[in-house]
């Protein structure tokens, strides 16, 4: 069992927040070289996998000496069995947030970047710094903000699922 994959999907999206929001910020939106934010799949991965191991996607100090407090939830002490698979396994993380970025290809929030722009770098992706406004923004930061929970339920469903394109 692994948490909805509206979280994921939403912790994926939240990569390109911050580069987002500056360019909705800017006057000028023809500067067309800045308008697509890329990311590294490893980057992404190591975005989502922290905010789901330790609830927060930025840390100023090494990984290692963070422990957290046995009574802070986080959605990887929720899914222990899913969280501690081995990358490579069809059920894990790893696997888990791979699908997810396929499903948000799938459904036009984000591109593969093609490989000719890449230049020797694989598994590049980017999105349309104005695929998603700054409201829409808000809304899915709510969602990463919510507590993990077993049953945990999305607040303001029908807006949620059209800012992500989820068919009812």
């Amino acid at each position: 069992m692994a948490p909805l994959f509206e979280i994921i999907d939403v912790e994926i999206l939240l990569c390109w927040h911050d580069e987002s929001l500056e360019y909705w910020l800017i006057d000028d939106h023809s500067l067309q070289e800045m308008r697509y934010g890329k990311r590294h799949r490893s980057n992404i991965f190591t975005l989502v996998k922290n905010k789901i191991e330790f609830g927060s996607t930025k840390f100023d100090a090494n990984l290692e000496n963070i422990s957290l407090d046995d009574g802070f939830i986080t959605w990887a002490k929720l899914y222990p069995e899913w969280f501690d698979r081995p990358d490579w396994d069809a059920l894990g993380v790893r696997k888990t947030i791979d699908h997810r970025i396929q499903a948000l290809i799938n459904r036009g929030f984000i591109e593969k970047v093609p490989r000719v722009m890449m230049g020797h770098s694989r598994d590049m992706f980017q999105m349309d710094l104005l695929e998603i406004t700054i409201s829409e923004w808000e809304l899915l930061k709510d969602i990463s903000n919510l507590e993990p929970k077993i049953d945990v339920v999305v607040p303001k469903l029908t807006q949620f699922k059209e800012v992500l394109r989820v068919n009812n």
